[in-house]
């Protein structure tokens, strides 16, 4: 019987089938979505490599559309000029619109494993021509994604060469399903994309049982509000889909939610969490943490079924719902605290050197507010009155009071690496101004403190830079403590500040496990008073003593360090508070009688003694 359905599907093969004759084409993308190389088989390839459409040091991302769509259709676009606009990637889209317009599904889906063969000739030649597969990402929408399983599965059986990472954006159901070479049922004719075509296969799921495929075909299976029935995609919202979504809007939402993982610069979007069964709900899958999108291959590890939730409307991620336009300055301070220059990103910065808010000769002070805090705020801008009065350093105050002074905190922490990413930006361009960087020493409290970690973390990662020197006051606890790029717990989504962020990094500790972080993290972590419990900073009649900046004593311990580091910046004594080092985790004056160090703005001086202070202080 199995053998005499065989025959049927393959007499219906013959009857329904495309001859894919060629007309396959590879899109090279330059610096623009119109600025373009078309490429096919027995294509110059050698002549491309080091141009503007392929630079041999940058990974590739390989983009094959859906069923009734082609490379230019919006979506599409979208992704591919995502990919363009971030700069660290080829781009490429294969074009095979002359199969994916014909309206027979069966056809298309029967012609798909040809279409790969073709596909894989052409990277063949590549190949040939010294270009690096393993270095490729395929990424493929629909009957894209399936086309791209066999692409893999042919470069495996013909080739003995795996790809790297295939991601499936909804893989069509159409005549798929099976992993097996050979079909399982009238409705699983023809292998759909799987674990086995590469080394690493993500799938995002938004259509499951529709137009895309219901099972767990990858390492990992994202399952989007449960794999299908995406928010704003119901009848009743029919007069607000765009054009290519009218009888698709959860079909294509699986390219929306990739292209903005894509857009964004923070690795933390679309945090997913592992499922235990087939139930892809938030209550039933609370395990390990990945990220949907471009990073998932960083969780490659956590193989399974994953939930995420999203928005019915961009931006769709839930984990950072700020979106980062600009309103982010750089404040030059002058002779006084109200003797300031406001700039921005494309500022010309050239025009104040030599001015009196900056002296090339001098060093450079820039500090940042924390989360429901301003620049100007009286213990804030305490900290850039002391340098000023030093007079002996330039001094820069980073405002993002437009995003600080959003009070969800989640968003505003989720945002961090976004601001980061604006800031270095401004950096960068200072330094093309040849403003020295080497001279500027970082403060941060609070959100503010973990601002500049990630600021540090993205010039060393991506510009080969690293900061002399950050130091944190009090950086902000709640969900920051993972020491690693990408978090390892719902409760630590956000890397903390660290002493991988510059070459000295120093952290006061003053309301640890509460408002601040309780990890050391740092070449040189100062816990005052034990790291806690500040003096007249309890909640009492008689000492309620709270400060300006903080108006509730919920704050009070967590402000203390911006006075204890402000303090030690006008003082002209190198040991205003002066620290002991801890012979084990045991903060305490009895556990801390080692090495000698100066908490505050002289700590550098001390580098070499690296571990724990602790500081007593019995009133400021």
């Amino acid at each position: 019987m199995k053998f005499l359905f065989f025959i049927i599907c393959l007499i219906f093969y013959e009857i329904n089938a495309l001859t894919v004759d060629g007309g396959i084409n590879l899109i090279f993308f330059g610096k623009s979505f119109t600025d373009i190389t078309t490429t096919t088989l027995d294509f110059n390839f050698a002549s491309l490599k080091g141009t503007t459409y392929f630079d041999i040091k940058k990974p590739t991302a390989v983009f094959a559309h859906g069923y009734l769509t082609d490379y230019k259709t919006p979506m599409n676009k979208d992704l591919i000029k995502a990919y363009i606009y971030r700069g660290d990637y080829n781009v490429i889209s294969i074009d095979w619109s002359k199969y994916s317009w014909d309206w027979n599904i069966f056809a298309v889906a029967n012609s798909t494993n040809d279409q790969a063969d073709y596909i894989r000739q052409i990277l063949l030649q590549m190949k040939s021509a010294g270009f690096d597969l393993s270095t490729f990402h395929f990424i493929g929408h629909c009957v894209g994604a399936n086309i791209l399983g066999r692409v893999g599965y042919q470069f495996i059986k013909n080739n003995t060469f795996t790809l790297t990472r295939i991601t499936g954006l909804d893989p069509s159901s159409a005549f798929f399903g099976t992993s097996n070479e050979w079909p399982d049922s009238w409705s699983e004719l023809f292998p759909s994309l799987n674990k086995k075509n590469a080394k690493f296969v993500d799938i995002i799921h938004t259509d499951a049982g529709f137009q895309g495929l219901n099972y767990v075909g990858g390492h990992a299976d994202f399952w989007v509000n449960g794999g299908n029935n995406q928010p704003k995609c119901s009848f009743f919202d029919i007069f607000t889909y765009q054009a290519d979504d009218m009888i698709r809007c959860s079909h294509n939402r699986a390219v929306k939610y990739y292209t903005e993982s894509v857009e964004s610069t923070t690795k933390l979007l679309f945090i997913s969490t592992k499922c235990v069964n087939n139930t892809y709900t938030a209550e039933a899958c609370t395990g390990s943490i990945s990220s949907m999108g471009i990073y998932a291959n960083k969780y490659a590890a956590n193989e399974g079924n994953f939930f995420v939730s999203t928005n019915g409307t961009s931006p769709y991620s839930t984990s950072s719902l700020l979106l980062i336009d600009g309103g982010i300055n750089l404040v030059f301070f002058g002779k006084g605290a109200n003797d300031y220059k406001s700039t921005t990103l494309d500022y010309n910065y050239a025009s104040l050197k030599g001015t009196r808010y900056f002296d090339i000769s001098k060093p450079t002070a820039v500090y940042a507010h924390g989360f429901n805090s301003k620049f100007l705020d009286p213990d804030i801008m305490g900290i850039g009155e002391a340098f000023i009065s030093r007079e002996d350093h330039n001094v820069i105050a980073v405002d993002w009071q437009k995003y600080t002074s959003n009070f969800f905190y989640p968003e505003v922490a989720g945002a961090v690496d976004d601001v980061a990413s604006f800031i270095v930006k401004m950096l960068i361009q200072m330094q093309t101004a040849r403003y020295n960087l080497t001279t500027f020493y970082f403060i941060g409290h609070s959100l503010g403190a973990q601002l500049m970690g990630r600021i540090g973390y993205q010039l060393k990662s991506n510009y080969n830079f690293t900061i002399s020197r950050i130091t944190a006051l009090d950086p902000a606890g709640p969900q920051f403590g993972s020491f690693n790029d990408w978090p390892t717990s719902i409760a630590f989504i956000f890397p903390a500040v660290n002493k991988l962020n510059a070459k000295f990094v120093d952290v006061i500790h003053t309301d640890a496990g509460s408002l601040g972080d309780s990890y050391s993290v740092a070449h040189v972590d100062f816990w005052p008073n034990g790291g806690f419990d500040q003096p007249l900073c309890s909640i009492s009649p008689t000492n309620y003593n709270c400060n300006a900046t903080f108006d509730v004593c919920i704050g009070c311990d967590h402000g203390r360090s911006i006075r204890y580091f402000s303090e030690s910046v006008r003082s002209l004594t190198k040991h205003k508070f002066k620290s002991f080092l801890c012979s084990t985790s045991i903060i305490a004056p009895a556990a801390c009688t080692g090495s000698i160090s100066s908490m505050g703005f002289y700590a550098n001086l001390y580098a070499a003694n690296e571990g724990n202070y602790y500081c007593q202080i019995l009133q400021i």
